[in-house]
């Protein structure tokens, strides 16, 4: 318990002690130095006297060698009770030493002695002066100093004891207060008190009453306030397991359920085929409604059976039961199940639907859930009916795979392990290096370089690939800066409607100052659908000085009309013509078709891999302007020394 005696009133006392204590000292201290110096002053003074006044009369038997009568004055000095010693000086000699018992020290004072009638000097007096009075009157101050500090202490005293019972009635109010609880009702003295004590007593049994009234209004409220949460609660956990559209339960309640049988049993993913062009064709109303026609037609095949319907996302149910089957039963209770569905014909409104449904299931193959999808998945791959999950699978193994890849690419962009490789692009004319394609690899932690085959889908889909455009983009055009060479860069339909990666290039190009230098590739696919956005961006660049190259023409999708669109400086046949020209009627015959076309509109061609010498030979015969691939130069982490193409 907090003692208000001791941290208030001995607090109190003590400081006050203690301020007097230290004025005290410095006070005492002041006076005592005074006391000492003025004292000094005044005894120096007297002796300086009796020098000044015995001198002359000591220069005369001085001077006429009277040495008796030297004697005779320093006895008459001595008299003087104050004078403790008497030394007369001849020049620099003691001529003559006079002095009382039980010499202490005191105050020397010396006068010079002079010849008669000149102001030679042939002698010196000096006097010892006593301080013995002051030592006196100094013992007389201190004993009355000490008085005065004994007086003081006892009445401090008498002040702690008084302030310890002005503050009692506060040491009793913390008493009470200690064990202060809003709904005890507290008896509070001192409120008729008529000082500051009362004041405290009253203000604080009003605010007492006022948070008893508080803590009654703040109960009622938390009673109600609990009566509503708990309402709400069990609305929300009824929201939390359970499917808005179909009132099924959810997906969430599907894994709470797992957990709780510890995955045993049976699991089955129902997956209504081609619900998205339902939806798209029937609007999503009919969509929805034909959901709960579905959960109505499951529900009432598996009315009298332990199995329970769920509603997973999107266009699947899932069948659930807490016991094993065998898998030949429940293999043909799902086929049964198929087939039931598969010849329903669902009436909503005035429309007849069919519908198939695909399922991938799991019997005792942890976890259920996954291994059911996986299922699923193979089941959609395979155009299967059912599928019952199998360990030969290697979806899990692909999945794993993919995570791991992912981790790798991670890494390798933290530790800047994803850089550029350059192929060279030869003149087919003078077989000089016209320019050189960017490539991205990633470099693992071993050295290992990989190509992009292996990590740039996987880097889309963990949304990762914006991060290795940029590194590209800036490291490649870093490489270029104060070179002669030109280079290219590939850039995807979806990196050109990227705002920020267009603002992100074309800052770029201005910072390395090679917006003249680079070509940008685009795959002309059938993605092309925006076709407006890609020409401002074609455009965008062309201003710029950069060149624009169609990528992978003839790949089984060229609309021409494109090409006039874009404003295209080059087109780069796909590699899969290129690499049977020498082998493939039907290749040269499209290759030359699109060279006489880009000739026309005065284009320029590239044929990609070049993989060896009579390819290369039909590439040059076909009046392609420019070759690329492993036979001329593999890429590589830096630029080619070599400028013109040495072929044997």
């Amino acid at each position: 318990m907090i003692n208000i005696q001791n941290s208030l009133s001995r607090k109190i006392v003590f400081i006050m002690a203690t301020v007097f204590l230290v004025l005290n000292i410095f006070i005492h201290g002041g006076i005592s130095l005074l006391n000492k110096k003025t004292f000094y002053q005044l005894e120096g003074e007297k002796a300086d006297l009796i020098v000044q006044n015995y001198a002359p009369q000591m220069a005369m038997q001085l001077y006429l060698g009277m040495d008796d009568k030297l004697a005779s004055l320093s006895e008459q000095i001595l008299k003087n009770e104050s004078v403790l010693k008497v030394n007369v000086f001849n020049g620099k000699n003691l001529l003559l030493v006079k002095s009382k018992k039980n010499v202490t020290e005191g105050i020397k004072v010396s006068a010079p002695i002079y010849k008669p009638n000149s102001n030679v000097v042939v002698g010196e007096l000096e006097v010892l002066y006593s301080t013995k009075q002051y030592e006196a009157l100094a013992h007389k101050y201190l004993m009355l100093m000490t008085f005065a500090l004994v007086a003081i202490i006892f009445v401090f005293l008498a002040l702690n004891t008084y302030i310890k019972k002005l503050l009692k009635p506060l040491k009793n109010l913390a008493s009470i207060l200690r064990d202060y609880s809003p709904e005890i009702d507290i008896d509070v003295p001192y409120m008729e008190e008529k000082n500051e004590i009362g004041l405290i007593s009253n203000a604080f049994n009003t605010s007492h009453k006022k948070v008893l009234e508080y803590s009654t209004n703040l109960q009622n409220l938390n009673d109600t306030l609990e009566d509503k949460v708990e309402e709400k609660t069990k609305a929300l956990e009824k929201q939390l397991f359970i499917e808005p559209i179909t009132k099924l339960p959810n997906r969430l309640a599907l894994i709470t359920a797992l957990n709780k049988s510890n995955e045993e049993g049976t699991l089955a993913i129902l997956c209504l085929d081609n619900y998205k062009e339902i939806n798209d064709f029937y609007g999503y109303e009919m969509g929805d409604s034909l959901l709960m026609h579905a959960k109505d037609k499951i529900l009432e095949i598996f009315h009298h059976s332990d199995y329970k319907l769920f509603k997973l996302p999107g266009n699947e149910f899932a069948l659930y039961n807490e016991k094993s089957e065998s898998q030949v039963i429940f293999f043909a209770i799902l086929n049964e199940l198929t087939n039931i569905l598969n010849k329903n014909v669902f009436l909503i409104g005035e429309n007849e639907i069919h519908v198939t449904f695909t399922i991938g299931a799991s019997i005792e193959d942890r976890p259920l859930l996954q291994k059911a999808d996986i299922a699923l998945g193979e089941a959609e791959k395979t155009k299967q009916p059912v599928v019952i999950y199998h360990s030969s699978y290697e979806i899990e193994k692909t999945i794993d795979n993919n995570i791991q890849m992912i981790k790798k690419i991670k890494n390798a962009i933290k530790d800047d392990r994803i850089v550029p490789y350059f192929q060279p692009l030869y003149d087919n004319k003078t077989g000089e290096i016209k320019s050189y394609e960017s490539l991205v690899r990633l470099i693992e932690e071993d050295g290992k370089v990989l190509s992009p085959y292996f990590f740039l889908d996987i880097a889309k889909k963990a949304k990762l690939y914006k991060q290795i455009a940029r590194i590209m983009i800036g490291k490649s055009c870093k490489t270029f800066q104060d070179t002669s060479y030109n280079f290219s860069l590939n850039l995807e339909i979806d990196d050109i409607l990227d705002e920020q990666l267009v603002e992100y290039t074309m800052d770029t190009l201005q910072r390395y100052d090679v917006s003249k230098q680079v070509t940008f590739e685009i795959l002309e696919s059938e993605s092309i659908e925006d076709i407006d956005a890609i020409t401002k961006f074609t455009t965008l660049v062309s201003i710029q000085g950069s060149k624009i190259s169609i990528d992978d023409f003839g790949s089984g999708y060229s609309n021409f009309l494109h090409v006039l669109k874009l404003n295209a400086d080059y087109l780069k046949i796909d590699g899969s013509l290129i690499k049977n020209l020498h082998k493939d009627p039907d290749a040269k015959i499209i290759v030359k078709s699109i060279v006489k076309f880009a000739k026309e509109l005065g284009l320029q061609t590239v044929g990609e891999f070049v993989h060896c010498k009579e390819v290369y030979e039909e590439v040059q015969n076909l009046g392609i302007n420019f070759s690329q691939g492993y036979y001329l130069g593999e890429p590589k982490p830096e630029l080619i020394e070599e400028k013109e193409l040495a072929l044997a």
